[in-house]
């Protein structure tokens, strides 16, 4: 079973409504977000997640690229001020529940088929369960006088194009593992192709989002 999150840009004094905004803004990133964060201008401050409420707190950092539920969750809606949205630009880690290939091997096929059809009901719930912990985020950072920055089109397009090296390095890392430049290619455009069907889908069944 697989699902991912998809982090958005929160700050604590500047709002961010473009590249030039984003220039030396010191914000909290690890692994490929730090990786995005750089490609985007950005200042990529490394830092476990239980310390960032204080590093906000203190002016350490000036914001974070997070998922919104961490605007209640960890309570860091209570320090930023401005989160910047567009369905097009995010970062997006992946999750993964798996199980042993021996053992999978070693199962009955009437009990595969239970995983097999659990999973493919967990995996629905679970995005949308994501989508309303979202959601509930960014209403709590709302209600704390906190600001949307909408991103255009034509900006939200630009970032795209800022962050195309950290793709072509992922490709290049992926290859040099063994896998073939097409499979990973084929990979990226799912994952593309995905996000624009699902927020189109989204919308279709009246599933919460907190850009709708």
């Amino acid at each position: 079973m697989r699902s991912s999150r998809v982090s958005r840009i929160y700050t604590i004094h500047k709002p961010v409504s473009s590249l030039e905004d984003l220039k030396g803004l010191k914000l909290r990133g690890i692994g490929k977000q730090g990786e995005t964060l750089k490609a985007l201008g950005a200042t990529q401050i490394p830092l476990e997640m239980v310390d960032l409420y204080e590093a906000m707190r203190r002016g350490v950092v000036e914001g974070a690229m997070m998922p919104l539920e961490t605007l209640k969750g960890w309570k860091t809606g209570e320090l930023a001020k401005y989160v910047t949205a567009s369905w097009m630009v995010g970062n997006s880690n992946t999750f993964y529940a798996v199980m042993n290939k021996e053992k999978w091997n070693s199962l009955p096929a009437d009990i595969k088929k239970i995983f097999d059809e659990v999973a493919a009901e967990f995996k629905e719930k679970h995005a949308v369960n994501w989508n309303e912990i979202d959601v509930e985020g960014l209403q709590f950072f709302k209600q704390r006088g906190g600001q949307v920055v909408q991103l255009t089109e034509a900006e939200a397009s630009r970032w795209q194009k800022a962050v195309e090296p950290v793709v072509e390095n992922y490709k290049k890392n992926m290859i040099s593992k063994g896998y073939k430049a097409a499979e990973v290619d084929g990979w990226i455009s799912y994952i593309r192709e995905r996000v624009a069907y699902w927020t189109s889908k989204s919308k279709e069944k009246g599933i919460k989002s907190a850009w709708q």
